[in-house]
């Protein structure tokens, strides 16, 4: 049976995106919009703001290896 994984979201989440094959998050703080590196991500385009399917696709093909 496979183990249901998803991406944890911070309490402040804004969202999530793709640069450079790298997956963030952004929150916001009381000094601002703050980020943070999530996880690599080799092969994936660049995405401004990912999609719910972009967030299953990573999980499916990069955290349930």
């Amino acid at each position: 049976m496979d183990q249901i994984i998803e991406i944890h979201k911070r309490h402040n989440h804004s969202h999530f995106w793709i640069e450079d094959e790298i997956l963030y998050e952004s929150y916001n703080t009381i000094r601002g919009l703050r980020f943070m590196e999530i996880k690599e991500v080799p092969g994936m385009p660049n995405e401004e703001k990912c999609s719910e399917e972009c967030l299953k696709y990573i999980v499916k093909e990069y955290y349930n290896n």
